[in-house]
């Protein structure tokens, strides 16, 4: 089961973020899209008991990508992320990452 039906509960806006994360995983961390999504399942089964949507609409999608991608993919300690995203010049969000999140987004029509 991916994460998809296991947070199905989740708020649509929430659900969009972590679709764009994943998104962010094969864009800029290079995975395919089955492993893209294999790495965010496996994250929220990992961590989610830990935080709530309320802690993913605060990462926002570029900032769950590169936790997902260190923890999982390169099976590294969540205490360590801030370190390693320092090193690996991750600390911001890309300017084209972040126009895709204003467009996809912030920006997207939410009917009405």
């Amino acid at each position: 089961m991916s994460w998809r039906q296991e947070l199905d509960n989740y708020d649509p806006d929430t659900l969009l973020i972590i679709e764009i994360a994943e998104r962010f995983l094969q864009d800029y961390f290079h995975h395919d899209a089955d492993r893209a999504e294999g790495i965010l399942t496996e994250y929220f089964r990992r961590f989610g008991k830990w935080f709530d949507e309320g802690f993913v609409q605060h990462q926002l999608s570029w900032h769950l990508a590169a936790e997902a991608h260190f923890c999982v993919h390169l099976g590294g300690r969540r205490g360590e992320l801030p370190e390693w995203r320092m090193k690996e010049g991750l600390l911001k969000t890309p300017p084209d990452a972040l126009e895709y999140l204003r467009q996809h987004y912030w920006n997207r029509h939410r009917g009405g």
